[in-house]
């Protein structure tokens, strides 16, 4: 869900980029620069470390964006975004867990109708999502662990707020984890408040559930 309404605010949609890693002796430096067809420009830094003590490890990210906002050719000007991520993942023997905060100003003005936000000024975002996954080990030739896993995520753009469950069940088949089958349900709410009933609603936006065969190498 955060991913989704980002890529709104056409933080994700870079077409083109250039990245520099380093790896120092406890935590590895990207910085990169972005740009696309539409006269915007990313410059995005992401610091992670290494794994501490076989089990936790750290992310912070950055990207500041430069972009003219079209219009008649008198008002056309230049302007800037932030977006910001800190993250957390741990790896133990009963538990995974992932935390992720994201914040940020949205840098265009899109009436993002899928989300139900119509405004017409730039205003601050953020959100924050928790994943945990228990996986059980089964050790047969096809089949090696069967891992139950939720997720939970919440986002705050302007007055409108939106949360999403996703619970599900992965099923691992190779020691590595390198062939999977993940199937999770997917449910998306807005929570806003009702003038008229002086209540605070929770409105399903969409469900749907997503099976997907996911493979790395």
């Amino acid at each position: 869900m955060i991913n989704g309404i980002l890529s709104d605010f056409h933080l994700l949609g870079r077409d083109f980029t250039a990245q520099y890693r380093y790896n120092f002796p406890s935590y590895t430096l990207i910085g990169g620069y972005s740009a696309d067809g539409s006269n915007r420009h990313f410059a995005n830094i992401t610091l992670h470390s290494n794994l501490i003590n076989n089990t936790t490890r750290f992310v912070i990210a950055g990207m500041y964006m430069n972009y003219l906002e079209k219009g008649f050719p008198e008002e056309s000007e230049r302007r800037h975004a932030f977006f910001g991520n800190v993250g957390m993942d741990f790896s133990g023997r009963r538990t995974d867990f992932e935390l992720e905060a994201v914040l940020g100003r949205n840098p265009e003005t899109p009436i993002i109708s899928t989300w139900h936000i119509c405004n017409n000024s730039e205003y601050d975002f953020w959100g924050v999502r928790f994943q945990e996954s228990f996986p059980v080990r089964i050790g047969r030739k096809h089949l090696n662990k069967i891992v139950p896993v939720y997720e939970l995520s919440f986002i705050n753009i302007f007055t409108n707020t939106f949360w999403q469950a996703r619970p599900g069940i992965n099923l691992n088949f190779t020691e590595r984890d390198r062939l999977q089958w993940r199937t999770n349900l997917d449910l998306n709410f807005e929570l806003r408040y009702c003038n008229t009933e002086n209540t605070l609603r929770n409105d399903l936006i969409s469900q749907r559930i997503i099976s997907a065969i996911f493979v790395k190498w």
